[in-house]
């Protein structure tokens, strides 16, 4: 079995504090990496330390990505701190469902980009000054397969990401002569505890009739971190500029 070493490595992991983003940032740990982990829950935080193998090499940072204003400078002043990065999982995000005629319309908008999309470009930002990464890095971006699968009342969200998926592939350019590689993993529903959250939309009836529509079922945060360890380590060297969806077939 291929067995990846991350050793002597140093990561950030925005959204570090569940889902998608915790179970990436406790495998490279598992692996042997630094991992900068950020969130705005301190006690989650903390409890991603408890639960690391190496504790020693897990630290974290409390970080609300509601507002891009220098958010650049902040991740740039984490570098000089910490280290210099080898890459990134930009996994933070919210979805929320509103219509196009609500009255939230526009302000949701806003909000979604902000996180979704503006902090991402930040934080690529600082990482792309070659002070703060170690000699090139590799960054991933986390999409949706609702970029390629359209629902109803998820217009905005949709948006955001598919904004992502499109700086993916121009930043793979612009960023290439800086050994800095680009990708993005689109995942289907996945179970976590924001989708947990939503039970007042997303009740067990739905879930159930959502389940049906994925071949491979509904995919658990276990199921995305693979791709992201490929793609942060030095077997995917030749990949940049793709956006890799990951959802059980959800999509076809």
């Amino acid at each position: 079995m291929l067995e990846f070493d991350f050793k002597n490595k140093f990561y950030l992991i925005s959204g570090a504090s569940s889902g998608i983003g915790k179970a990436i940032a406790l495998e490279l740990n598992k692996a042997g990496a630094k991992i900068l982990a950020l969130g705005r829950n301190k006690q989650r935080l903390e409890s991603l330390k408890a639960e690391s193998k190496n504790p020693d090499l897990m630290f974290s940072e409390i970080v609300d990505l509601a507002d891009s204003t220098n958010l650049d400078k902040k991740i740039f002043e984490f570098s000089k701190q910490y280290g210099r990065f080898d890459g990134a999982t930009l996994s933070a995000g919210i979805q929320q469902t509103v219509p196009i005629q609500s009255a939230l319309s526009v302000e949701n908008a806003k909000m979604l980009f902000e996180i979704n999309y503006f902090s991402n470009m930040q934080i690529l930002k600082a990482l792309s000054d070659r002070r703060a990464n170690n000699n090139g890095c590799s960054i991933i971006f986390l999409s949706s397969n609702a970029t390629i699968k359209a629902n109803a009342g998820i217009s905005q969200y949709s948006a955001s990401k598919g904004a992502l998926n499109v700086a993916t592939k121009s930043l793979a350019i612009e960023l290439a002569p800086k050994n800095i590689r680009v990708n993005a993993i689109a995942p289907g529903f996945t179970l976590t505890e924001m989708t947990e959250s939503w039970s007042d939309i997303y009740d067990k009836e739905y879930i159930d009739k959502i389940s049906k529509t994925y071949p491979l079922g509904l995919g658990k945060p276990s199921d995305i971190v693979g791709i992201a360890i490929f793609l942060l380590s030095p077997l995917s060297r030749w990949i940049t500029g793709q956006i890799i969806v990951v959802d059980g077939g959800g999509s076809l």
